[in-house]
């Protein structure tokens, strides 16, 4: 039966069930936003209010903007097609909200909103209600929200959505260049509890929260992409995400990537109550000032576990993780390849901080001291269980300790970790005004491989370094890698059941392309890569290890330590990475094994690698520098590259100097420090070699920059402080 409705814009159709009359009204353009709101006005539960192709101007009704009704779904075949903006018809003003929702339950799913572009919400109303939710607004309202892309909406709170005191399930959306004060993307308040899965939430901005500000509720956020977003307050927290005094959030499978803010580039945890579990996500490539690239954690204790927090970076310190006050759990995540220009390179433990750190791969980051950790101001976290490997920093190549701190480390495999300037700490700097450290039962040595001191112990307290595995067997080698009053007697003559280690037999030594499906046994041109992997039997079939490769030339006879990791739990397969150079004819070995660099004749050299723990399974790799000398000539496909900032003042200009050393697409940029581009150099191709940039700051205001220097997926970025 086909029922007419009264509205030239709807027709409706009368479907009939066993329990409840359900109609769908369709509204055209040619309706309006008007159409679209009185259709809303007379469906009941149920009814579905089909919106056609157009855009529907919803200022034309109020400064509300589209009222929702519950139990009711608004829908339309396509977001592209079907647009809801925030202004009048002619452009000159803007509604408060594009869809407002308030039906006095916050725990009824039956409305729905989906298939919409929902743009041009401005909450600019001094009422808390109406300068919240510049796209959508809910109070004590779930409805169900899919398939929308939500864009340049803005508001006080919140410039995607506002959520209080609302429970919406959020799914399939795009939130894409909507601002705010706080939660740019979404803010979630007041006892709300949405589930938010598999969202785009990207190139939002905020003071605080580019992405999400999460305050006194609780949320589910779950397979999402939270990237490119922006906190731009002078002490802004939380890129991607902030969540502040709340209870009961799961942040899981989420990629939480490049993100920025002056502190928690890519979560910012504070002052919570329990249950708060970051769980499983990849927290990659995001940008601070000051503490915390990947999370910043405050007064609040949350488990942190499962993740891969790689490639962050801090002008500071705490590139990875940045604790302040915390007794946190951080359990089973990778920790690779984060930056700090000061402290703290994987992890920054401040301030009374009491964490466990268990079962952790912290392995390739950098930091001025205490590349792996830096523990400071009476903080006593305990260390169980972790790898730590190819850490490098000025001192305290895996840690530093220092102000009245002590860590208690046990049962870990740190292995060739360095420190660049103080040959006495290739493993840990204790800092003369530290409480103590303890490292029992674990497997300590290649801090570096070459003759080095492995500990500087500068308190003058007698520490413990007992029952460890050196790879030393005497008390003479022993003593004479530990500088300071210590004891380390007893000590191991191998390895430690239960303790991390390396694989138990080796099957194979081999170098591969860069994606380790083909073997490469020759290589040609300066700056080579060698993609190493080691093939054996797994020492601890529930922990995630490491092997150590040792390689030789004719001008390292000796050779150097490289430690390579597993690539799962019981897989015994360990990969990682070395490069090869030319000899200069004054070389440094120690810095070069830290670094994981083979030096070699160029004219002709054959490179071995020889398991370290079977020395008599080896490779050999043919190496000349001139291309197309050998059969293989082919080169990996890498795209590393070094950057350098030098100059300045009131009258020098700021050379910008870059290596690249394959050819490759290279961008050269400059942002401030709110993440807007200010200077663009260089987008385009370049050979390998050495480039300089003159950087010439006449017309730029003192202040903090960033250089950013991309080559095909690398990005290196150098913090500038301009002062004139």
């Amino acid at each position: 039966m086909i029922v007419k409705c009264k509205h030239l814009c709807c027709i409706g159709f009368l479907a009939i069930s066993s329990t409840l009359f359900a109609i769908q009204r369709h509204v055209y353009e040619s309706g309006g936003a008007q159409g679209i709101q009185n259709s809303i006005n007379l469906s009941s539960a149920n009814d579905t209010v089909f919106v056609h192709t157009g855009t529907y101007y919803v200022r034309n009704i109020s400064y509300v903007g589209l009222t929702m009704k519950d139990k009711v779904t608004l829908i339309s075949p396509h977001p592209d097609s079907v647009i809801l903006s925030g202004l009048n018809s002619a452009g000159t003003d803007t509604a408060y909200h594009v869809i407002y929702c308030a039906f006095g339950d916050s725990s009824s799913h039956s409305a729905m909103i989906k298939n919409f572009t929902i743009t041009d919400g401005n909450a600019k109303g001094v009422s808390s209600g109406n300068n919240c939710g510049g796209g959508i607004f809910c109070a004590y309202s779930s409805p169900r929200i899919d398939s929308c892309i939500i864009k340049d909406n803005n508001a006080e709170n919140g410039g995607g959505v506002f959520l209080y005191a609302s429970s919406p399930e959020i799914n399939a959306n795009a939130l894409t260049d909507n601002s705010a004060k706080s939660g740019g993307g979404f803010f979630i308040y007041g006892n709300s509890a949405p589930l938010i899965n598999d969202n785009k939430i990207n190139n939002n901005s905020s003071n605080v929260g580019g992405g999400f500000f999460v305050d006194s509720a609780s949320a589910t956020i779950i397979q999402n992409e939270i990237k490119n977003n922006l906190s731009t307050g002078a002490n802004s927290g939380g890129g991607g995400l902030l969540i502040y005094n709340s209870f009961g959030v799961e942040v899981s499978k989420n990629k939480i990537c490049f993100n920025s803010a002056n502190n928690g580039g890519g979560v910012y945890i504070d002052s919570c109550a329990s249950s708060i579990n970051i769980v499983g996500n990849e927290i990659k490539n995001n940008v601070v000032v000051d503490y915390g690239g990947g999370l910043h954690i405050r007064n609040t204790s949350p488990t942190v576990s499962n993740n891969d927090i790689i490639n962050n970076f801090s002008g500071s310190d705490g590139a990875g993780i940045f604790t302040f006050g915390s007794a946190c759990k951080i359990v089973n995540n990778l920790i690779k390849n984060n930056i700090a220009q000061e402290y703290g390179g994987a992890l920054y433990l401040y301030h009374q901080s009491y964490p466990t750190v268990r079962n952790n791969i912290i392995d390739n980051n950098s930091g001025d001291y205490g590349a792996g950790l830096y523990v400071e101001f009476f903080s006593y976290p305990t260390l169980i269980c972790n790898v730590i490997t190819n850490n490098i920093s000025h001192m305290g190549g895996a840690f530093a300790i220092c102000e009245g701190s002590r860590a208690n480390i046990d049962s870990c495999f740190i292995v060739d970790n360095v420190s660049e300037s103080d040959t006495k700490s290739g493993l840990s700097y204790i800092i003369d005004n530290a409480d103590t450290v303890a490292i029992n039962y674990s497997h300590l040595y290649y801090n570096t491989f070459q003759p080095d001191t492995e500990i500087n112990n500068a308190t003058g307290i007698n520490v413990s370094f007992e029952n460890n595995f050196w790879w030393d067997t005497t008390n003479t080698a022993i003593s004479g890698i530990i500088s300071g009053f210590n004891k380390h007697t007893p000590f191991e003559n191998n390895f430690i059941p239960g303790v991390p280690g390396e694989p138990i037999t080796i099957d194979s030594v081999r170098n591969y392309d860069s994606t380790y499906s083909f073997i490469v046994d020759s290589l040609c041109g300066d700056s080579a890569i060698l993609y190493l992997q080691i093939y054996g039997q797994d020492r601890n079939a529930k922990l995630r290890e490491a092997g150590v490769s040792i390689i030789k030339s004719s001008v390292y006879p000796t050779g150097i330590a490289v430690a390579l990791i597993e690539t799962d739990t019981n897989s015994g397969i360990y990969q990682g990475q070395a490069t090869i150079k030319s000899s200069t004819g004054n070389n440094n070995i120690r810095l070069d094994d830290g670094y994981n660099i083979i030096r070699a004749d160029t004219s002709n050299d054959n490179i071995t690698i020889i398991s370290n723990m079977d020395t008599t399974k080896k490779f050999v790799v043919a190496y000349k520098k001139k291309l197309g000398v050998t059969e293989n000539n082919s080169l990996p496909n890498i795209n590393k590259a070094i950057l350098r900032v030098s100059g300045g003042g009131v009258t020098k200009p700021i050379i910008i100097s870059y290596s690249i050393l394959f050819n490759t697409k290279v961008s050269l940029q400059i942002y401030d420090i709110g993440g807007r581009k200010m200077k663009s150099f260089i987008n385009k191709e370049q050979k390998a070699g050495n480039y300089n940039i003159i950087f010439n700051t006449k017309d730029v205001t003192a202040g903090v920059y960033f250089v950013v220097l991309k080559t095909g997926n690398s990005k290196v970025v150098q913090k500038l402080v301009l002062i004139k």
